[in-house]
Protein backbone atom coordinates (compact mmCIF):
# COMPACT_ATOMS: atom_id res chain seq x y z
CA UNK A 1 0.00 0.00 0.00
CA UNK A 2 1.74 3.24 -1.10
CA UNK A 3 1.80 6.07 0.67
CA UNK A 4 2.06 8.93 -1.58
CA UNK A 5 -0.77 9.03 -2.77
CA UNK A 6 -2.75 9.37 0.35
CA UNK A 7 -0.47 12.63 1.10
CA UNK A 8 -1.01 14.12 -1.97
CA UNK A 9 -4.73 13.48 -1.71
CA UNK A 10 -5.09 15.03 1.64
CA UNK A 11 -2.50 18.03 0.61
CA UNK A 12 -5.33 18.11 -2.74
CA UNK A 13 -8.29 18.59 -0.61
CA UNK A 14 -7.23 20.30 2.12
CA UNK A 15 -4.75 23.19 0.03
CA UNK A 16 -6.52 26.37 0.00
CA UNK A 17 -7.79 25.99 3.62
CA UNK A 18 -3.98 26.84 4.70
CA UNK A 19 -4.23 30.54 3.87
CA UNK A 20 -7.02 32.03 6.13
CA UNK A 21 -6.45 33.38 9.27
CA UNK A 22 -9.07 31.64 11.23
CA UNK A 23 -10.70 28.00 10.34
CA UNK A 24 -11.62 27.52 14.05
CA UNK A 25 -11.10 29.56 17.38
CA UNK A 26 -9.93 26.32 18.85
CA UNK A 27 -7.20 26.11 16.31
CA UNK A 28 -5.96 30.02 17.14
CA UNK A 29 -6.04 29.18 20.84
CA UNK A 30 -3.93 26.07 20.22
CA UNK A 31 -1.20 27.67 17.98
CA UNK A 32 -1.40 31.11 20.64
CA UNK A 33 -0.58 28.94 23.63
CA UNK A 34 1.70 26.40 21.75
CA UNK A 35 3.68 29.68 20.92
CA UNK A 36 3.94 30.65 24.41
CA UNK A 37 5.15 27.43 25.38
CA UNK A 38 8.04 27.68 22.76
CA UNK A 39 8.51 30.61 24.62
CA UNK A 40 9.05 29.44 28.42
CA UNK A 41 6.12 29.73 29.72
CA UNK A 42 4.27 26.87 31.38
CA UNK A 43 0.61 24.87 30.53
CA UNK A 44 -1.77 25.32 33.79
CA UNK A 45 0.66 27.98 35.68
CA UNK A 46 1.14 31.20 33.12
CA UNK A 47 -1.48 30.23 30.90
CA UNK A 48 -4.60 28.38 30.28
CA UNK A 49 -7.22 26.67 28.85
CA UNK A 50 -9.48 23.90 29.38
CA UNK A 51 -7.93 21.10 27.43
CA UNK A 52 -5.33 18.81 28.83
CA UNK A 53 -1.65 19.50 28.03
CA UNK A 54 -0.98 17.08 25.19
CA UNK A 55 -2.30 19.51 22.42
CA UNK A 56 -0.46 22.34 23.10
CA UNK A 57 2.68 20.16 22.99
CA UNK A 58 1.41 18.63 19.55
CA UNK A 59 1.08 22.09 18.17
CA UNK A 60 4.63 23.10 19.85
CA UNK A 61 5.85 20.27 17.95
CA UNK A 62 4.45 21.68 14.67
CA UNK A 63 5.58 25.46 15.25
CA UNK A 64 8.76 23.62 15.33
CA UNK A 65 9.08 22.07 12.58
CA UNK A 66 6.92 24.73 10.31
CA UNK A 67 8.30 27.48 12.16
CA UNK A 68 6.44 30.89 13.02
CA UNK A 69 3.89 29.72 9.94
CA UNK A 70 0.37 28.90 9.87
CA UNK A 71 0.20 27.60 5.93
CA UNK A 72 3.19 25.49 7.46
CA UNK A 73 1.56 23.84 10.40
CA UNK A 74 -2.12 23.55 8.34
CA UNK A 75 0.27 21.65 6.08
CA UNK A 76 1.61 19.27 8.31
CA UNK A 77 -1.87 18.14 9.45
CA UNK A 78 -2.87 17.52 5.82
CA UNK A 79 0.45 15.05 6.20
CA UNK A 80 -0.63 14.03 9.07
CA UNK A 81 -4.32 13.12 7.85
CA UNK A 82 -2.74 11.48 4.77
CA UNK A 83 -0.64 9.20 6.87
CA UNK A 84 -3.90 8.03 8.97
CA UNK A 85 -5.81 7.47 5.61
CA UNK A 86 -2.43 5.15 4.46
CA UNK A 87 -2.73 3.72 7.95
CA UNK A 88 -6.50 2.58 7.46
CA UNK A 89 -5.48 1.38 4.09
CA UNK A 90 -2.88 -0.98 5.43
CA UNK A 91 -5.68 -2.03 8.56
CA UNK A 92 -7.89 -2.97 5.83
CA UNK A 93 -5.46 -5.17 3.08
CA UNK A 94 -5.07 -7.62 5.98
CA UNK A 95 -8.63 -7.62 6.06
CA UNK A 96 -8.72 -7.45 2.28
CA UNK A 97 -5.86 -8.16 0.25
CA UNK A 98 -7.76 -7.74 -3.03
CA UNK A 99 -9.84 -5.61 -4.36
CA UNK A 100 -10.24 -1.48 -4.25
CA UNK A 101 -11.43 -1.76 -0.76
CA UNK A 102 -8.35 -0.91 1.07
CA UNK A 103 -7.88 2.17 -1.32
CA UNK A 104 -11.61 3.49 -0.38
CA UNK A 105 -11.16 3.05 2.97
CA UNK A 106 -8.40 5.77 2.97
CA UNK A 107 -9.54 7.56 0.56
CA UNK A 108 -12.96 7.50 2.49
CA UNK A 109 -11.09 9.09 6.15
CA UNK A 110 -9.72 12.34 3.89
CA UNK A 111 -12.96 12.69 2.15
CA UNK A 112 -15.00 12.61 6.20
CA UNK A 113 -12.35 14.95 7.58
CA UNK A 114 -12.08 17.29 4.93
CA UNK A 115 -15.24 18.58 3.19
CA UNK A 116 -17.14 20.41 5.94
CA UNK A 117 -14.80 22.75 8.00
CA UNK A 118 -16.75 22.52 11.64
CA UNK A 119 -16.05 18.59 10.47
CA UNK A 120 -12.16 18.14 10.35
CA UNK A 121 -10.51 20.61 7.97
CA UNK A 122 -9.80 22.97 10.80
CA UNK A 123 -7.63 21.08 12.69
CA UNK A 124 -8.60 19.94 16.28
CA UNK A 125 -8.07 17.15 18.96
CA UNK A 126 -9.63 14.68 17.38
CA UNK A 127 -7.74 15.19 14.21
CA UNK A 128 -4.66 14.42 16.33
CA UNK A 129 -5.44 11.04 18.69
CA UNK A 130 -7.34 9.59 15.81
CA UNK A 131 -4.42 8.94 14.26
CA UNK A 132 -3.07 7.33 17.78
CA UNK A 133 -5.29 5.37 17.31
CA UNK A 134 -5.19 4.57 14.16
CA UNK A 135 -1.46 3.18 14.14
CA UNK A 136 -2.14 1.43 17.61
CA UNK A 137 -4.92 -0.67 15.60
CA UNK A 138 -2.16 -1.00 12.89
CA UNK A 139 0.36 -2.79 15.24
CA UNK A 140 -2.78 -4.59 16.66
CA UNK A 141 -3.52 -6.07 13.76
CA UNK A 142 -0.69 -6.87 12.04
CA UNK A 143 0.95 -8.39 14.98
CA UNK A 144 -1.73 -9.73 17.07
CA UNK A 145 -0.96 -10.68 20.56
CA UNK A 146 3.02 -10.34 20.39
CA UNK A 147 3.62 -8.48 24.02
CA UNK A 148 5.75 -5.40 22.43
CA UNK A 149 3.29 -4.62 19.78
CA UNK A 150 0.63 -4.61 22.39
CA UNK A 151 2.65 -2.49 24.71
CA UNK A 152 3.42 0.08 21.70
CA UNK A 153 -0.08 0.24 20.55
CA UNK A 154 -0.55 0.95 24.50
CA UNK A 155 1.87 3.54 24.73
CA UNK A 156 0.25 5.47 21.23
CA UNK A 157 -2.95 5.50 22.56
CA UNK A 158 -1.75 6.72 25.53
CA UNK A 159 -0.39 9.63 23.36
CA UNK A 160 -4.34 10.03 22.04
CA UNK A 161 -5.54 9.95 25.75
CA UNK A 162 -2.77 13.11 26.82
CA UNK A 163 -4.49 15.09 24.05
CA UNK A 164 -7.87 13.79 24.53
CA UNK A 165 -9.47 11.97 27.71
CA UNK A 166 -12.05 10.78 25.24
CA UNK A 167 -9.84 9.02 23.63
CA UNK A 168 -10.05 6.46 26.07
CA UNK A 169 -12.95 5.09 24.54
CA UNK A 170 -10.68 4.00 21.29
CA UNK A 171 -8.96 1.89 23.58
CA UNK A 172 -11.40 0.21 25.79
CA UNK A 173 -12.99 -0.53 21.89
CA UNK A 174 -9.82 -2.05 21.20
CA UNK A 175 -9.88 -3.79 24.37
CA UNK A 176 -13.46 -5.15 23.81
CA UNK A 177 -12.60 -6.47 20.58
CA UNK A 178 -9.67 -8.42 21.71
CA UNK A 179 -10.82 -9.65 25.07
CA UNK A 180 -12.77 -12.19 23.81
CA UNK A 181 -10.47 -14.19 21.94
CA UNK A 182 -9.10 -14.69 25.68
CA UNK A 183 -11.97 -17.52 26.56
CA UNK A 184 -12.35 -18.61 22.81
CA UNK A 185 -8.78 -20.06 23.02
CA UNK A 186 -7.32 -22.05 25.71
CA UNK A 187 -3.47 -21.98 24.58
CA UNK A 188 -1.45 -19.09 25.30
CA UNK A 189 -4.13 -17.68 27.72
CA UNK A 190 -2.00 -16.49 30.55
CA UNK A 191 0.52 -15.07 27.85
CA UNK A 192 -2.39 -13.18 26.19
CA UNK A 193 -3.86 -11.92 29.36
CA UNK A 194 -0.56 -10.71 30.51
CA UNK A 195 0.10 -8.55 27.27
CA UNK A 196 -3.78 -6.79 26.89
CA UNK A 197 -2.93 -5.71 30.76
CA UNK A 198 -0.05 -4.61 29.53
CA UNK A 199 -1.23 -2.22 27.07
CA UNK A 200 -4.21 -0.79 29.17
CA UNK A 201 -1.26 -0.16 31.51
CA UNK A 202 0.92 1.27 28.47
CA UNK A 203 -2.06 3.42 28.04
CA UNK A 204 -1.60 5.84 31.25
CA UNK A 205 2.41 5.98 30.25
CA UNK A 206 2.07 9.37 28.69
CA UNK A 207 -0.13 11.00 31.13
CA UNK A 208 2.04 9.32 34.55
CA UNK A 209 5.02 10.90 32.44
CA UNK A 210 3.27 14.69 32.43
CA UNK A 211 2.00 14.32 35.83
CA UNK A 212 5.01 13.40 36.95
CA UNK A 213 6.34 16.39 35.60
CA UNK A 214 3.71 19.06 36.99
CA UNK A 215 4.40 17.31 40.61
CA UNK A 216 8.19 17.97 40.00
CA UNK A 217 7.70 21.44 38.86
CA UNK A 218 5.23 21.76 43.33
CA UNK A 219 2.37 21.72 40.72
CA UNK A 220 0.60 18.63 41.76
CA UNK A 221 -2.44 20.14 42.27
CA UNK A 222 -3.06 22.18 39.86
CA UNK A 223 -2.77 19.17 37.50
CA UNK A 224 -4.93 17.44 39.31
CA UNK A 225 -7.51 20.49 39.33
CA UNK A 226 -7.33 20.75 35.79
CA UNK A 227 -6.85 17.44 34.37
CA UNK A 228 -10.08 15.68 36.92
CA UNK A 229 -11.93 18.86 38.67
CA UNK A 230 -12.23 21.06 35.80
CA UNK A 231 -13.84 18.88 33.42
CA UNK A 232 -16.84 17.25 35.67
CA UNK A 233 -18.18 21.10 35.92
CA UNK A 234 -18.64 20.89 32.10
CA UNK A 235 -21.10 17.64 30.81
CA UNK A 236 -24.29 18.12 29.64
CA UNK A 237 -27.78 16.06 29.67
CA UNK A 238 -28.62 15.73 26.58
CA UNK A 239 -32.53 15.87 25.59
CA UNK A 240 -34.15 13.62 23.12
CA UNK A 241 -34.39 15.25 19.87
CA UNK A 242 -31.07 17.57 20.07
CA UNK A 243 -29.06 14.24 20.10
CA UNK A 244 -31.26 12.57 17.29
CA UNK A 245 -30.26 15.54 15.83
CA UNK A 246 -27.09 15.38 16.60
CA UNK A 247 -26.43 12.23 15.44
CA UNK A 248 -28.43 12.13 12.39
CA UNK A 249 -26.71 15.23 11.08
CA UNK A 250 -23.25 13.63 10.45
CA UNK A 251 -24.98 10.67 9.25
CA UNK A 252 -27.00 12.40 6.65
CA UNK A 253 -24.37 14.85 5.88
CA UNK A 254 -21.41 11.65 4.95
CA UNK A 255 -24.80 9.66 3.31
CA UNK A 256 -22.61 8.05 0.69
CA UNK A 257 -20.39 6.73 3.77
CA UNK A 258 -23.25 5.53 5.91
CA UNK A 259 -24.70 3.74 3.25
CA UNK A 260 -21.35 2.14 2.60
CA UNK A 261 -21.01 1.25 6.03
CA UNK A 262 -24.75 -0.03 6.46
CA UNK A 263 -23.70 -2.43 3.42
CA UNK A 264 -20.57 -3.73 4.71
CA UNK A 265 -22.88 -4.80 7.96
CA UNK A 266 -23.32 -8.37 6.18
CA UNK A 267 -21.71 -11.09 6.04
CA UNK A 268 -20.04 -10.52 9.62
CA UNK A 269 -16.61 -11.03 9.95
CA UNK A 270 -13.64 -9.57 12.58
CA UNK A 271 -13.12 -6.57 10.58
CA UNK A 272 -16.97 -5.74 11.10
CA UNK A 273 -17.45 -6.26 14.17
CA UNK A 274 -14.31 -4.22 15.36
CA UNK A 275 -15.50 -0.97 13.59
CA UNK A 276 -18.70 -1.66 14.88
CA UNK A 277 -17.89 -2.11 18.50
CA UNK A 278 -15.73 1.41 17.38
CA UNK A 279 -18.58 3.09 16.45
CA UNK A 280 -20.56 1.83 19.45
CA UNK A 281 -17.72 3.01 22.20
CA UNK A 282 -16.75 6.47 20.11
CA UNK A 283 -20.86 7.35 20.24
CA UNK A 284 -20.67 6.86 23.62
CA UNK A 285 -18.06 9.21 23.75
CA UNK A 286 -19.37 11.51 21.75
CA UNK A 287 -22.69 11.85 23.17
CA UNK A 288 -21.24 11.72 27.16
CA UNK A 289 -20.27 15.29 27.24
CA UNK A 290 -23.61 16.58 26.24
CA UNK A 291 -22.14 18.84 24.05
CA UNK A 292 -23.23 19.77 19.82
CA UNK A 293 -19.82 20.41 18.90
CA UNK A 294 -19.34 19.28 14.96
CA UNK A 295 -15.67 18.33 15.84
CA UNK A 296 -16.33 15.60 18.33
CA UNK A 297 -18.17 13.70 15.37
CA UNK A 298 -14.17 12.96 14.01
CA UNK A 299 -14.37 10.43 16.34
CA UNK A 300 -16.82 8.41 14.44
CA UNK A 301 -14.92 8.98 11.20
CA UNK A 302 -11.69 6.23 11.55
CA UNK A 303 -14.30 3.24 12.35
CA UNK A 304 -16.81 4.16 9.26
CA UNK A 305 -13.85 4.37 6.85
CA UNK A 306 -13.28 0.95 7.89
CA UNK A 307 -16.86 -0.24 7.22
CA UNK A 308 -16.43 2.29 4.01
CA UNK A 309 -13.61 -0.05 2.75
CA UNK A 310 -14.93 -3.25 3.76
CA UNK A 311 -18.20 -2.60 1.75
CA UNK A 312 -15.77 -3.80 -1.58
CA UNK A 313 -14.65 -6.79 0.29
CA UNK A 314 -15.78 -10.18 -1.61
CA UNK A 315 -19.55 -11.53 -1.57
CA UNK A 316 -20.76 -8.20 -0.16
CA UNK A 317 -23.95 -6.95 -1.81
CA UNK A 318 -21.81 -3.71 -3.72
CA UNK A 319 -19.63 -6.37 -4.89
CA UNK A 320 -22.00 -8.83 -6.35
CA UNK A 321 -24.19 -6.01 -7.94
CA UNK A 322 -21.61 -3.48 -9.22
CA UNK A 323 -18.18 -5.46 -9.63
CA UNK A 324 -14.80 -4.35 -8.96
CA UNK A 325 -14.48 -3.35 -12.63
CA UNK A 326 -16.88 -1.14 -12.62
CA UNK A 327 -15.51 0.71 -8.98
CA UNK A 328 -12.00 1.11 -10.31
CA UNK A 329 -13.70 2.53 -13.47
CA UNK A 330 -15.17 4.94 -11.71
CA UNK A 331 -13.49 5.67 -8.91
CA UNK A 332 -10.95 7.87 -10.46
CA UNK A 333 -13.42 10.29 -12.40
CA UNK A 334 -15.83 10.60 -9.35
CA UNK A 335 -12.42 11.36 -6.94
CA UNK A 336 -11.36 14.02 -9.53
CA UNK A 337 -14.71 15.57 -9.63
CA UNK A 338 -14.72 15.80 -5.68
CA UNK A 339 -11.47 17.50 -5.63
CA UNK A 340 -12.31 20.08 -8.33
CA UNK A 341 -16.14 20.99 -6.43
CA UNK A 342 -14.23 20.99 -3.01
CA UNK A 343 -11.70 23.42 -3.95
CA UNK A 344 -14.04 25.57 -5.98
CA UNK A 345 -15.93 25.75 -2.75
CA UNK A 346 -12.47 26.32 -0.64
CA UNK A 347 -11.90 29.15 -3.43
CA UNK A 348 -15.45 31.02 -2.37
CA UNK A 349 -15.02 30.54 1.40
CA UNK A 350 -11.19 31.05 2.01
CA UNK A 351 -10.40 33.12 -0.61
CA UNK A 352 -13.04 35.04 -2.11
CA UNK A 353 -14.87 35.75 0.96
CA UNK A 354 -13.72 38.60 3.53
CA UNK A 355 -11.38 37.92 6.19
CA UNK A 356 -11.96 40.08 8.85
CA UNK A 357 -9.13 38.40 11.08
CA UNK A 358 -6.73 39.07 8.24
CA UNK A 359 -8.11 42.57 7.83
CA UNK A 360 -7.80 43.70 11.68
CA UNK A 361 -4.09 42.44 11.41
CA UNK A 362 -2.98 44.49 8.07
CA UNK A 363 -4.51 47.60 10.09
CA UNK A 364 -2.43 46.80 13.12
CA UNK A 365 0.10 46.29 11.07
CA UNK A 366 -0.27 50.11 9.49
CA UNK A 367 -0.90 51.69 12.69
CA UNK A 368 1.84 50.53 15.32
CA UNK A 369 4.80 52.46 15.55
CA UNK A 370 7.44 49.77 14.31
CA UNK A 371 11.13 49.17 16.28
CA UNK A 372 14.33 49.50 14.95
CA UNK A 373 14.31 46.44 13.35
CA UNK A 374 11.45 47.06 11.70
CA UNK A 375 9.40 44.51 13.79
CA UNK A 376 5.75 46.27 15.78
CA UNK A 377 7.63 47.51 19.05
CA UNK A 378 6.06 46.93 22.51
CA UNK A 379 4.87 43.09 21.83
CA UNK A 380 4.07 42.66 25.50
CA UNK A 381 1.62 45.45 25.16
CA UNK A 382 0.74 45.34 21.97
CA UNK A 383 -3.37 44.11 21.57
CA UNK A 384 -5.59 42.53 23.61
CA UNK A 385 -8.10 40.82 21.57
CA UNK A 386 -11.49 41.34 24.48
CA UNK A 387 -14.45 39.12 24.58
CA UNK A 388 -13.62 38.33 20.54
CA UNK A 389 -12.29 35.15 18.58
CA UNK A 390 -9.90 37.00 17.36
CA UNK A 391 -6.99 35.34 19.90
CA UNK A 392 -4.82 34.42 16.38
CA UNK A 393 -4.11 37.93 16.11
CA UNK A 394 -1.26 37.33 19.21
CA UNK A 395 0.08 34.89 16.92
CA UNK A 396 0.01 36.39 13.83
CA UNK A 397 1.44 39.39 15.54
CA UNK A 398 4.13 37.46 17.47
CA UNK A 399 2.56 39.24 20.52
CA UNK A 400 2.20 38.06 23.82
CA UNK A 401 -1.21 37.77 25.28
CA UNK A 402 -1.77 40.48 28.27
CA UNK A 403 -3.61 37.65 30.06
CA UNK A 404 -3.53 34.12 31.43
CA UNK A 405 -6.78 33.23 29.55
CA UNK A 406 -6.15 33.73 25.94
CA UNK A 407 -9.65 32.27 24.51
CA UNK A 408 -12.11 34.97 25.45
CA UNK A 409 -14.86 32.63 26.47
CA UNK A 410 -12.94 31.43 29.67
CA UNK A 411 -13.03 34.97 31.05
CA UNK A 412 -16.15 37.04 29.25
CA UNK A 413 -18.66 33.81 30.03
CA UNK A 414 -19.92 33.37 33.29
CA UNK A 415 -20.25 29.66 33.10
CA UNK A 416 -16.39 29.40 32.55
CA UNK A 417 -15.46 32.32 35.38
CA UNK A 418 -17.50 30.00 37.86
CA UNK A 419 -15.83 26.62 36.83
CA UNK A 420 -12.59 28.42 37.15
CA UNK A 421 -13.40 30.26 40.06
CA UNK A 422 -12.07 33.86 38.32
CA UNK A 423 -12.76 37.30 39.05
CA UNK A 424 -12.96 39.71 35.87
CA UNK A 425 -11.44 42.49 37.20
CA UNK A 426 -8.90 40.72 38.77
CA UNK A 427 -7.60 38.88 35.55
CA UNK A 428 -8.09 42.13 33.63
CA UNK A 429 -5.35 43.71 35.71
CA UNK A 430 -2.71 43.86 33.72
CA UNK A 431 -4.36 45.42 30.96
CA UNK A 432 -5.84 47.93 33.29
CA UNK A 433 -2.14 48.81 34.35
CA UNK A 434 -0.36 48.28 31.69
CA UNK A 435 -3.09 49.33 28.78
CA UNK A 436 -1.96 47.79 25.29
CA UNK A 437 -1.90 49.50 22.22
CA UNK A 438 -4.45 47.89 20.57
CA UNK A 439 -8.02 46.62 21.84
CA UNK A 440 -10.58 44.46 20.09
CA UNK A 441 -14.06 44.50 21.92
CA UNK A 442 -17.54 44.14 20.65
CA UNK A 443 -20.37 46.64 20.85
CA UNK A 444 -22.43 45.01 22.94
CA UNK A 445 -20.22 44.46 25.82
CA UNK A 446 -21.38 46.36 29.22
CA UNK A 447 -18.72 45.88 31.61
CA UNK A 448 -18.40 49.00 33.30
CA UNK A 449 -14.45 49.69 33.84
CA UNK A 450 -13.43 48.46 30.37
CA UNK A 451 -15.96 50.91 28.72
CA UNK A 452 -14.89 53.70 30.61
CA UNK A 453 -11.01 52.49 29.89
CA UNK A 454 -11.74 52.80 26.10
CA UNK A 455 -13.82 55.87 26.29
CA UNK A 456 -10.66 57.75 28.32
CA UNK A 457 -7.83 56.32 26.64
CA UNK A 458 -8.84 55.03 22.81
CA UNK A 459 -9.83 55.91 19.76
CA UNK A 460 -11.87 53.57 17.05
CA UNK A 461 -9.89 52.39 14.17
CA UNK A 462 -12.58 50.28 12.21
CA UNK A 463 -15.37 47.80 12.58
CA UNK A 464 -15.15 44.40 11.73
CA UNK A 465 -18.14 41.75 11.56
CA UNK A 466 -20.64 44.95 11.97
CA UNK A 467 -19.80 44.50 15.92
CA UNK A 468 -16.70 44.29 16.34
CA UNK A 469 -14.75 47.77 17.34
CA UNK A 470 -10.74 47.75 16.90
CA UNK A 471 -9.35 50.50 19.03
CA UNK A 472 -5.97 52.00 19.06
CA UNK A 473 -4.33 53.79 22.56
CA UNK A 474 -4.44 58.04 22.50
CA UNK A 475 -0.31 58.15 23.26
Amino acid sequence: MRLLPFLLLALGFRFLSFFPAVLDHDESTYLVIADQILEGDIYWKDIFDTKPPGIFLVFALLLKIAGHSLPGVRLLVALWIGLSAWGLAAILSKWIPRGPGPWLGGVAYILLTSLYKPFGVAPNTELFFAGFSIAALWLLVVHPWRPGAMLAAGILLGCGIAIKPMAAFDALAFGLFFLPALFRQRENRLSRVLSLAGMALACLVPTAILFAWYAANGLADTWYFHFFVLPGRYPETWSLWPAIRYVGDFFLRFLPFTVLGVLALRPLNEGVRLAGIWMMCATVSILLPGNDFPHYTIQWMPPLALLAGLALREDTFLQRRVGEVKIRTWGLPVLGLLLVVCLLLQYKDYVVKPDPKREAYDLIRQSAPPDVSGHLSDHQHLIYTGDVDYQILYFLLNADPPVDYPHRSLLWEEEHRANFGLDLRQELEPVFRHPPLFWLMSKENEFAPVRQLLGDRYTPLDTFDHRIVLYRRQD
